[in-house]
């Protein structure tokens, strides 16, 4: 398919995503998910890419260069690539869970995988990545792994998880806040902790684990809170001073008393899932990090995230900062947060980088 004149540049610096705007013609007879060659306006060869048909963004590339045979070795190269990445960086001994493939920050637009053990969960977003499916499948069962169609649970940090591979939220767990949790166990000790958003209760774990005095977890889910309960059961023996509540987040912290938690985590889901929605999910970043900031007790830690992609890590800050005047509150950044690396980023698709985070310590003016 060739591209407009100027159109190229994009793909000469490597960024994967090619939009419909950007192609002369698309021929009718195209099948959702086909490879397509990529020229420029003067019929040179830039690439191959999956065709995404009647979607906005046409064309994921996948391999940026000269010719060359694109068969189920190519693919299986990338995928063996990939795994020896995750073997490298230590995370399939380190932790029975990880980010295997991620999308095109592995060069595999469109194919996310998860390790939780002995199995695996997929997520494949474009056409062009199910028809691969046979073919990772293949491969990972080649790594003695099998699909997750149910429950199942990993070991994490010497702690257990369990993880709905059906049901639950993302892929059944949240791997890119590995680095993230165990930062909070290192601050939780003899505080008491607030874990908003909690999901299945990620961050709770390392702060029993990790001596907190109190621990309260808090999601608008049932089904999130009972996983919570299940694994709280499955890693300690003892009674904790543990409380499980379900309810609305912003409610809660709204109401929440002054001075009644030491350390609060905020990892709420995206609330901006496109462009048109960004001042309306600004609003929510900054309600929810105010009433926080407002209600934390003097001296406290405030772990606060976003993962939406349309929010970046500038105007992030700028929304803290705004909670933070009108908090009336002396805030200082101490940490800036980020995905794990199993979750890499390509410098030519910053679109990967989709998880921000500040820790702030709080005190009165």
């Amino acid at each position: 398919m060739l591209l407009k004149p100027g159109r190229e540049r994009s793909v000469l610096n490597r960024h994967p995503w090619i939009f419909s705007g950007a192609f002369q013609n698309i021929p009718v007879n195209l099948s959702d998910g086909e490879i397509i060659e990529v020229l420029d306006s003067k019929n040179n060869f830039l690439g191959y890419g999956h065709y995404c048909k009647d979607a906005s963004l046409t064309c994921r590339m996948f391999y940026i260069g000269d010719r060359i045979v694109i068969n189920d070795h190519f693919w299986l190269t990338r995928f063996k690539q990939a795994y020896e990445f995750r073997k490298q960086l230590g995370f399939a001994q380190s932790t029975q869970g990880y980010r295997l493939f991620y999308a095109e920050g592995d060069n595999l637009p469109g194919i996310i995988c998860d390790v939780f053990g002995t199995h695996y969960t997929l997520q494949l977003k474009t056409q062009g990545a199910q028809n691969l499916k046979p073919l990772l499948v293949q491969f990972l069962s080649s790594l003695g792994l099998s699909e997750a169609n149910t429950e199942c649970s990993f070991v994490e940090d010497n702690l257990k998880f369990f993880v709905d591979a059906v049901q639950g939220q993302k892929t059944g767990y949240f791997l890119d806040q590995r680095d993230n949790r165990r930062l909070l166990g290192h601050y939780a000790k003899n505080k008491r902790v607030l874990d908003v958003f909690s999901y299945s209760g990620g961050f709770s774990l390392y702060a029993l684990a990790n001596q907190a005095t109190q621990v309260t977890t808090l999601d608008i889910s049932e089904d999130a809170l009972k996983l919570c309960e299940k694994t709280v059961q499955a890693n300690f023996d003892k009674p904790l001073n543990h409380e499980l509540l379900c309810g609305d987040s912003f409610d809660y912290l709204r109401e929440l008393a002054p001075g009644s938690f030491d350390l609060i985590c905020l990892d709420p889901p995206a609330f901006s899932k496109n462009a048109s929605t960004v001042q309306k999910a600004c609003r929510g970043y900054k309600e929810i990090n105010l009433q926080a900031l407002k209600n934390i007790a003097p001296g406290g830690l405030l772990f606060t995230f976003s993962c939406s992609q349309h929010i970046s890590k500038e105007l992030f800050r700028q929304v803290i900062y705004a909670a933070a005047k009108d908090a009336g509150r002396f805030v200082r950044v101490i940490h800036e947060l980020h995905q794990a690396p199993d979750h890499p980023v390509s410098i030519f698709h910053p679109e990967g980088e989709y998880l921000k985070g500040l820790v702030l310590a709080v005190q009165s003016l």
